[in-house]
């Protein structure tokens, strides 16, 4: 199973931290998110944090 894109990998650590109630290193993964993806286009990591 090949390993999915950095975005990818961000998103899912991403959710987790909200799952878990970690607002504040989810703040930080989304603002990683926003550096790393070009745009919110639909279907993206981004659009879809």
């Amino acid at each position: 199973m090949p390993l999915a894109n950095l975005e990818e990998q961000v998103l899912a650590v991403l959710k987790r931290a909200l799952e878990e109630g970690r607002a504040e290193a989810a703040e930080h993964l989304l603002r990683a998110l926003e550096t790393l993806c070009e745009d919110a286009s639909p279907g993206s990591a981004l659009a879809d944090a």
